[in-house]
């Protein structure tokens, strides 16, 4: 979207700002908020308009508007033009206020545009994906437990860690353990208006190295020779690089807690193959992980270590292991949000002339 200002200086006893947008074709305006209002007039060919108004506990409404539009402080709004170039004039001025409790949500471009998501205007919503749920728990442990309750723990201390940095907000897609599909998963990180998306796993091993060991009466697959977590990232994510940056920053802070990455999944063998990107920090590309590729923001899935591994699971099981997880994904977090402010910042400058 090409922007060019007309007369935009403000006018301070009447806080009024008018400028002129022209519309590529097929572009498309992020969703956002105006704290002042906005009056928006279409002066060459069709500029569709779209708003949604969004308060707690009620799902988003979406509408379309043609030609004239004004929005409240407390809407969130997008413009989209058709095949052809359209152009319009907005002016900035105290519109007529809704009432009830809103929640602006975080602002994201369409998938052509390589650039990233804007912080939103409240907090920053991280949506925890516990893996599996508890009837279909995912990898079974060295000594018989299911992956599903290792997850369900660490996503509740990363939780707890997300909540004590400012302007964070930790949502957890499912808390119930009950049947979810992955594709509802990611939907229902969109619609709470997430800024991350992180998926909480634990890890097993290719079969061949899996061995049947007793424990008590009942024997379990164990493998001693991995060890460690492992991150991942998809390519087809809309926000691919902010996806991959916030993999490495998750990588590294991990590392700086003093755990390993495991790089098991990069050999060339069936189940595995996976392109490994950052050896030393664990991280992988692997584009077709449905969670991650239909989340609508950054996101990754996180391998917290290998619970087949009979010794690495005793450690998993530990509050202190846990601890360390969640504080390498607060603070990978920070960076994200730190970085994204920067680029709103930018975003959001410009010449004032």
């Amino acid at each position: 979207m090409k922007i060019k200002r007309s007369g935009s200086q403000p006018f301070p006893a009447r806080r009024i700002r008018a400028a002129s947008v022209a519309f590529e074709p097929g572009a498309r305006s992020a969703w956002h908020t105006h704290p002042l209002g906005q009056t928006l007039i279409v002066t060459a060919l069709v500029l569709n308009m779209f708003y949604r108004q969004v308060a707690y506990g009620k799902p988003s409404t979406e509408a379309q508007l043609r030609n004239e539009f004004s929005v409240t402080s407390e809407q969130n709004w997008r413009a989209s033009a058709t095949k052809t170039r359209a152009s319009a004039t907005k002016t900035e001025v105290p519109a007529p206020q809704s009432s009830g409790p809103l929640k602006a949500l975080p602002v994201l471009r369409s998938p052509k545009s390589p650039t990233p998501a804007a912080l939103p205007a409240g907090a920053f919503r991280v949506a925890l994906d516990i893996g599996h749920t508890a009837r279909s728990g995912g990898a079974v442990s060295a000594s018989g437990v299911m992956e599903y309750v290792f997850n369900k723990e660490a996503a509740k201390t990363i939780a707890s860690q997300l909540a004590a940095l400012p302007g964070v907000e930790p949502f957890v897609v499912d808390e119930s353990g009950g049947p979810i599909s992955l594709p509802e998963r990611a939907i229902r990180a969109n619609a709470a208006g997430a800024g991350l998306f992180l998926a909480v796993h634990h890890d097993s091993a290719n079969d061949r190295y899996l061995l049947p060991v007793k424990v008590g009466k009942r024997t379990f697959r164990q493998t001693t020779r991995f060890h460690g977590y492992s991150v991942f990232y998809s390519e087809k994510n809309r926000f691919s690089a902010e996806s991959a940056r916030f993999a490495r920053a998750l990588g590294a802070a991990l590392l700086r807690q003093g755990l390993t990455p495991t790089l098991h999944h990069a050999e060339r063998i069936p189940g595995e193959n996976r392109q490994l990107i950052e050896p030393e920090l664990g991280v992988y590309r692997f584009d077709d992980l449905v969670v991650l590729k239909r989340a609508n923001m950054p996101a990754a899935l996180l391998e917290c270590g290998v619970i087949v591994n009979p010794d690495e699971e005793q450690e998993l099981r530990q509050p202190g292991r846990r601890l360390q997880t969640a504080k390498a994904v607060a603070e990978a977090v920070t960076e994200l949000v730190s970085h994204l402010q920067q680029q709103s910042d930018i975003e959001h400058s410009g010449p004032t002339n």
